[in-house]
């Protein structure tokens, strides 16, 4: 599959984790917020919607590797008329140390330092084992301490290297829990509010793919 056929692609995790953040909207709010390998942008636009009309300082930065994404990333930003809060950034998981006490991540454009954030969001973001250790450096990095991530994945049938995820996690002193999608709000987040399983109209979801939510959290520092 290319990554042209893959801009337009709505994934079944980011559905999930886009009604999650309608569910819990005191999650984004008030926070500096970050999607990493944001694709199509489904669930920053959802998370820049809660927060526009806020007058708080929060925004939401829109990231992926690859220049073509993030310009069809631009474009959706306008057209759902959230310019005000959200951008977009190039960021490559590969970059990034996962050394950051502090936080601060590599720009993949500019080579710059960047700030950390309160808030990362994910959906679908490990597709193979390495991608496991680079998503965990890159959220101890990009993560302020006492920040947190969530992050939704299928299971590791379906995306390998998924079950390393925790692991990678914990090798990096990020603190993670997890649970199964359907176990939350009576299964809500897989049929959604039609009481129908919209995740059928996603790419490539089927009847025994599981879904899992992570919960992943940098310790705040210690005062010397």
């Amino acid at each position: 599959m290319s990554l042209f056929t893959l801009i337009p692609v709505m994934w079944p995790s980011a559905v999930v984790l886009s009604r999650w953040l309608v569910t819990n909207p005191s999650f984004v709010r008030n926070k500096k917020i970050l999607e990493l390998g944001a694709g199509c942008g489904l669930v920053g636009l959802v998370a820049a919607g809660i927060v526009k009309d806020s007058v708080a300082n929060e925004s939401v930065i829109m990231t992926d590797f690859n220049d073509v994404v993030l310009h069809n990333l631009d474009r959706n930003i306008q057209l759902n008329n959230v310019q005000a809060c959200a951008s977009t950034r190039n960021l490559d998981f590969f970059m990034q140390t996962g050394e950051s006490n502090a936080g601060s991540w590599i720009d993949g454009s500019t080579g710059n330092v960047e700030e950390p954030v309160d808030v990362i969001l994910a959906a679908d973001i490990i597709c193979k084992p390495d991608d496991a250790t680079a998503a965990a450096n890159t959220i101890f990095d990009v993560l302020r301490p006492g920040g947190e991530a969530i992050v939704v994945c299928a299971d590791a049938r379906h995306r390998f290297g998924v079950d390393r995820l925790i692991l990678e996690c914990d090798r990096v002193g990020l603190i993670t829990t997890s649970c199964d999608v359907r176990s939350l709000y009576d299964g809500g987040l897989i049929k959604g509010s039609s009481g129908e399983n919209g995740l059928y109209k996603t790419c490539g979801y089927i009847d025994d793919m599981e879904l899992t939510l992570f919960r992943i959290s940098k310790k705040q520092q210690t005062p010397a």
